[in-house]
């Protein structure tokens, strides 16, 4: 019936009117639907959240009941303690005085003090370890040995400078007699024992200012006393120690006469000076050149040695530092050998390693080293070390390392009387006795047997006469006679020392023989 009419509403004129607002009002039903669904979802999620709200209120009224209930039971127990206390059931009594401590609980001594002890001994271990790997210094003579490769000739202690100028300053020529005087001629025979010959020798140091100017003008004299005709140059034409120690800075010497042209030895000659010492004479450096290092190299200077050879018995040239020019080195592939002067409170380790290695690379011989600046008196050996160093040599001040240096003796290398022995006053040991010789009759000092001589030395000139010169009373020879002891000789330099002249003078007595037989 409900189709048929529909179908009577669709055929009548109203039907689509009709069909047309029943449409929309079922969209709008449909529409007011959908909203309320919506509306009902969150209605219902928010029911959710208060639920979820309602249980942790619940929760936490719950936890704050149980809260309450602890209180009330704290204040049941403080009040059950109030009681307790009111009724006296608590009982307290002393049950002896108190007392302070004899000790106190902390620090303990006996703890705090074997930890101080340890760390001390560690503290002074590690800073002695680092300060002797850090030290660049020679302990003994045995270990300069060891080292550098070469022997050690001597030693010089720090002398006080003698007043005046020249020959006057040097103590082989002031004091013949004295013990420091005696020191020198050692060093002299030790170079005469060397191997090798020994008739040119170049004295030269790794670093300016060691004292190779005094030591060479001291070991001139102790050869010239021995009666050898003994040649000094100053090859030192930067910073001549040895003019200015003579103080002939401004006469013709080395520079000039390399610098010349003609007959050696007529110019040799002629730039020969007198520095008041019997059979020493010396040449100056001269003029200052710019070109020292290619006069050193010419042949005008070997030919210089060559004649020197033919006039003197010695020859002692007074070289530049090696590590500071290149001179010494020059002049080191004319001659015999080198001896190097090392200042040992200056010169490092490494210096002296360097310097010596500096001529043994070149194929020159090295007689040995002497040791310079002691403090004999404060030390075993004679060693007192303190290094710095610096380089720097050059064109500058004509006071180098001779101008105004300080006089220094030589010893050999073991333990000496604390006293300095003076020419007439010394008391020696019992084991030395060194009598005092009367010097109003002059005789000879004890000559030092001399190396093997040149082939040149066979047409050597006769000594030349220096006039206007009184030589000075020569060196008197010191005996050394045993002592009442049952060892004959107390100290090791003693017996070292005895030996030594016994050699000198079998050697003497040999060249005598000899002379008799080519005669």
């Amino acid at each position: 019936q409900i189709s048929e009419e529909v179908q009577r509403i669709q055929r009548s004129e109203m039907g689509p009117m009709l069909l047309q607002m029943a449409q929309q009002a079922y969209d709008l039903a449909f529409e007011h639907e959908q909203r309320l669904k919506e509306d009902f979802e969150r209605a219902k999620e928010e029911a959710l959240e208060s639920n979820k709200q309602v249980a942790m209120v619940a929760d936490l009224e719950r936890k704050v009941e149980d809260q309450r209930s602890e209180l009330r039971a704290y204040d049941d127990t403080i009040k059950e303690i109030n009681l307790d206390q009111k009724d006296g059931n608590i009982r307290a009594s002393i049950t002896s005085d108190p007392q302070l401590p004899l000790k106190p609980v902390w620090p303990k001594l006996s703890t705090v003090g074997l930890a101080a002890i340890f760390l001390g001994l560690c503290l002074g271990i590690g800073v002695v370890y680092v300060m002797d790997t850090l030290d660049d210094r020679f302990r003994s003579p045995e270990e300069l040995k060891q080292e550098a490769g070469v022997p050690v000739l001597a030693m010089i202690r720090e002398m006080k400078p003698i007043p005046g100028h020249g020959a006057a300053t040097l103590m082989v020529h002031v004091k013949p007699a004295s013990v420091e005087s005696e020191a020198f001629r050692t060093l002299r025979t030790a170079l005469s024992f060397s191997e090798g010959d020994s008739r040119r020798i170049v004295i030269s140091s790794s670093e300016p200012g060691d004292g190779k100017t005094t030591c060479t003008a001291n070991l001139a004299t102790a050869y010239a006393q021995a009666g050898k005709r003994t040649l000094l140059i100053d090859a030192d034409m930067r910073r001549p120690g040895s003019t200015n120690l003579f103080q002939l800075r401004d006469k013709p010497g080395l520079s000039s006469l390399l610098a010349s042209s003609g007959n050696i030895g007529q110019l040799a000659t002629r730039h020969l000076q007198d520095v008041g010492i019997p059979n020493l004479d010396f040449i100056p450096c001269g003029p200052r050149p710019s070109n020292s290092s290619e006069l050193l190299a010419s042949t005008q200077f070997e030919q210089l040695l060559n004649w020197a050879d033919t006039e003197y018995d010695q020859i002692l040239i007074d070289a530049p530092p090696t590590l500071a020019v290149t001179d010494a080195t020059i002049i080191g592939r004319l001659v015999d050998g080198v001896m190097l002067v090392v200042r040992v409170d200056k010169n490092k380790r490494r210096v002296v390693k360097r310097a010596v290695e500096s001529f043994v690379n070149l194929g020159i011989h090295v007689f040995g080293v002497v040791i310079n600046h002691l403090d004999v008196e404060n030390s075993e050996y004679g060693y007192g070390y303190g290094y710095g160093y610096g380089y720097g040599y050059g064109y500058g001040n004509d006071e180098g390392d001779g101008g105004h240096e300080t006089h220094r003796h030589v010893i050999t290398p073991t333990r000496r009387p604390q006293q300095r022995r003076e020419e007439a006053d010394y008391e020696p040991p019992q084991s030395i006795r060194i009598p005092r010789r009367e010097t109003t009759a002059p005789s000879a000092a004890a000559p030092v047997p001399q190396a093997p001589r040149r082939e040149q030395v066979a047409s050597r000139q006769p000594q030349r006469a220096q006039p206007g010169l009184t030589p000075p009373p020569p060196a008197p020879t010191i005996p050394i006679e045993s002592s009442n002891s049952s060892t004959g000789f107390r100290t090791e330099s003693e017996r070292r020392l005895r030996a030594l002249r016994e050699r000198a003078a079998a050697q003497a007595a040999r060249n005598q023989q000899e002379g008799r037989r080519s005669a």
